[in-house]
């Protein structure tokens, strides 16, 4: 016959995994239809004078004979030698139960103090929670199973479980953690691992970041280094480059008005003719005619005629090659602009020297 090929479980009884072994093995017989044998509700024929006696007989010590033959089969041979004095399935799960399930407060303590101790550590998310999960199942088939049916008694169960997951994790994810404790009402177990594997992938996507967009920033950017001779950088301006500026871009290092530099300075020109004027004994050319004389308005706006041209033109330059850099632009497009149009300017010829951008 078919069901007599059906073969037994293979969850070898040990005793220490008796809660485990039990579950699986009711499941298989009540799958065959026949856990009325472990219950009692299919007992022994006894009217022997049934004219069906022989039959039922015959069939009740079949399957009683099926039942000790997978009882044998699935459990060590120190265990299934004891089976021998006993003759119904029922008298055999009796047994079984009485020997091991009511000495198994060290197994649940055991499982109890593995739960305490757990620990992610260099675990994923979905393996630590595979192993907790083992734990809580193994815990759960000791539980009395009127206990189970209590719907009060399954969610404390399912929010004690979900305290032991999320103090076990690893320190990265506390944010998270906080986050998922300090909702109301909690979510289940299987809803925050799904959360925390989702943020663990994250946590993988941001440690490729740093790398992937150093590599982008210097393919992008020419090297400042390379642009030095090409107009001189002030020193009072250089470290806007690598560190903090001492000074806008864009602001006079005499005066300390935007809008040009120290060479262009208005201010400084007037007080450097001053102070000829004083070593040449004065002059009776009036201020307005003298040839390098400019009004005090130019001080805010300095005009093409305080500036040369060219040297205007590197001015705006440098400092759209400067608001670049700060506002971390990585076009390359945009500084082979600026590095073409500083090496077209005639900075040699110019006669300016770094002292002159430099502050007094």
């Amino acid at each position: 016959m078919s069901e007599d090929k059906i073969s037994s479980i293979s969850v070898r009884l040990n005793g220490a995994n008796y809660s485990y072994w039990s579950r699986v093995m009711k499941i298989f017989i009540t799958g065959q239809g026949l856990w009325g044998h472990v219950t009692g509700s299919i007992v022994t024929p006894s009217d022997k004078e049934s004219k069906t006696y022989a039959t039922d007989f015959a069939k009740w010590e079949r399957e009683n004979g099926k039942f000790l033959t997978w009882f044998h089969n699935s459990s060590e041979s120190s265990i299934g030698m004891n089976f021998s004095k006993y003759e119904t399935t029922k008298d055999v799960w009796e047994y079984l139960k009485n020997m091991y399930f009511e000495s198994n407060f060290a197994k649940e303590y055991e499982l109890e103090l593995s739960i305490r101790n757990a620990s992610q550590g260099d675990k994923s998310i979905q393996e630590f929670y595979n192993d907790m999960t083992g734990f809580w199942d193994q815990l759960a088939l000791m539980e009395p199973s009127d206990l189970q049916l209590l719907d009060s008694y399954v969610k404390y169960r399912e929010k004690k479980r979900l305290v032991q997951f999320l103090m076990a994790l690893r320190s990265q994810f506390e944010p998270l953690r906080g986050a998922i404790l300090h909702r109301s009402p909690l979510p289940s177990v299987d809803g925050a691992v799904h959360e925390l594997i989702a943020e663990e992938t994250r946590f993988k996507v941001a440690n490729l970041s740093p790398s992937s967009q150093s590599v982008f920033v210097t393919r992008s950017c020419p090297p400042v280094q390379h642009l030095a001779p090409l107009l001189p950088i002030p020193a009072s301006h250089q470290t806007q480059v690598s560190g903090r500026p001492r000074i806008p871009v864009d602001e006079c290092g005499y005066c300390h008005q935007k809008g040009h530099w120290k060479h262009a300075c208005p201010k400084r020109v007037q007080q450097t003719q001053g102070r000829h004027n004083s070593h040449t004994g004065g002059s009776s050319v009036p201020r307005a005619s003298q040839p390098h004389y400019r009004p005090s308005a130019a001080v805010a706006a300095p005009t093409s005629e305080a500036i040369p041209s060219h040297m205007l033109e590197q001015f705006q330059q440098y400092k759209a090659f400067m608001e670049a850099i700060q506002g971390g632009s990585s076009q390359a497009s945009a500084m082979s602009s600026i590095h073409s149009g500083l090496h077209g300017s005639n900075v040699t010829g110019s006669g300016i020297q770094e002292a002159d951008w430099d502050r007094p």
